[in-house]
């Protein structure tokens, strides 16, 4: 890094961790936010179910990306209200663990593996995407939700802060409990699509 005369970043966030953990000069480093895929531009609307409230949430399965909580915001929520979580990771079987304790395997469901036809299917039969994540230098996830037509909540911290700075999702401050992530999902289930489509 210090021999490069120019480096790259994703995020503010990601700067700052640069300039922090390698003595980076700031005026070296450029941010440039990732885009979108280009399979998904001809996708001009997402067709929701009218059924019920479909929440979806995608991420490796780990502790620090909070999917617990989500479980547990979920399980005090109406019945109208569902959860898929798609990833793979470390915390899977606790994951289950918490869906089978609850009772809540036909309201969440955990998914892995998908190819990218059926990952685009889950984004447009989709409501609301979520990701409670503590820690993201960027989040393609969260930026194909949003310019598929999602509205996006996000926890208020590192590079998902940026999303809620550009008005793109809304935010969760920390710290994250059920109550709030509960109160954030009804909240916004009653709101119109109203945010800006992301555009890096």
């Amino acid at each position: 890094a210090k021999g490069a005369d120019r480096i790259i970043s994703v995020s503010k966030y990601e700067k700052s961790l640069i300039i922090k953990d390698f003595d980076v000069d700031d005026n070296r480093i450029i941010v440039i936010p990732n885009g979108v895929p280009s399979d998904i531009f001809d996708i001009v609307r997402h067709t929701p179910s009218k059924n019920f409230y479909k929440i979806l949430s995608i991420g490796r399965l780990e502790k620090y990306k909070n999917f617990d909580i989500l479980i547990k915001a979920i399980r005090i929520l109406d019945l109208n209200f569902k959860l898929t979580i798609i990833g793979d990771g470390p915390e899977k079987c606790n994951l289950q663990n918490l869906v089978r304790r609850f009772n809540l395997g036909d309201r969440i469901f955990l998914r892995s593996n998908l190819d990218r036809k059926d990952l685009l299917e889950e984004y447009l039969s989709s409501n609301l995407f979520i990701l409670l994540s503590y820690h993201e230098a960027f989040s393609i996830v969260v930026a194909e939700a949003q310019y598929l037509g999602l509205n996006v909540i996000v926890s208020n911290t590192s590079a998902l802060s940026e999303f809620v700075e550009g008005g793109y999702a809304y935010g969760i401050t920390l710290p994250l409990t059920v109550r709030k992530v509960a109160d954030a999902i009804m909240n916004i289930s009653k709101l119109p699509r109203s945010l800006n489509k992301y555009i890096p």
